[in-house]
């Protein structure tokens, strides 16, 4: 199953979630492409309880798209739950903060993945795409593993970190991009990085790939 991570509360950008990027909103436009996936995996929004969020349910079902809700800080403790619901054996992170994702580059993982037995297969450490592409499959069994460790509220917020802070416990597999991109930004984390990708859709609409979108953003810096 994919997850998508979402929330209404970002401090950076508040509601960021149902921002319209062209004719999308910004969590529509990750799980149409998210879906766009090739490896048959389901699409759910995992976002939280809280009654701001509420938001993200209701456009979830009007959407008919599958919603699960668990805590707001203990995002990992989230993602598990999600994971169990649907009796998954691994699951795939993306941020709902990423409106340009390739599902190509969710299927690489997802293959690579499938053909060992890695508790996390990532392109994140190190980084080689863009960020915005950020993709990564995790085993249930390990994430199960780390949410009985962890401790600290920053590892239970940003859900992965504890694995990459003690990858010598941890089988983890990266897939790098052939040229380092890792300075781009295809992500909305601010509202200067939602105007510069609000122009990119406008102009050039919502259908094309990473590269595409990687080449125009080089351009405009």
């Amino acid at each position: 199953m994919i997850l998508i991570q979402a929330r209404m509360s970002s401090s950076r950008l508040p509601g960021k979630m149902l921002k319209s990027l062209g004719n999308k909103t910004m969590l529509e436009s990750v799980i149409c492409r998210a879906e766009a996936n090739r490896s048959g995996l389901p699409v759910v929004v995992a976002t939280s309880i809280e009654s701001e969020d509420d938001l993200i349910e209701q456009f979830c079902l009007k959407q008919g798209t599958a919603c699960f809700r668990g805590e707001l800080k203990n995002v990992a403790q989230r993602l598990l739950e999600a994971a169990r619901s649907a009796r998954a054996d691994f699951f795939v992170r993306i941020c709902g903060d990423s409106p340009v994702i390739d599902p190509r580059i969710i299927d690489r993982l997802v293959s690579a993945h499938d053909a060992a037995q890695y508790a996390v297969t990532t392109n994140v450490f190190p980084r080689s795409y863009p960020k915005g592409q950020s993709v990564e499959v995790v085993s249930c069994v390990a994430m199960e593993a780390l949410c009985k460790r962890i401790e600290d509220a920053a590892d239970k917020e940003h859900v992965t970190r504890y694995f990459y802070r003690h990858s010598d416990e941890f089988s983890i597999q990266n897939i790098a991009h052939n040229v380092d991109l890792s300075s781009l930004q295809l992500s909305v984390d601010t509202a200067d990085d939602f105007f510069a990708i609000n122009q990119l859709i406008r102009q050039y609409g919502d259908q094309r790939d990473w590269e595409f979108y990687a080449r125009m953003r080089e351009q405009d810096d």
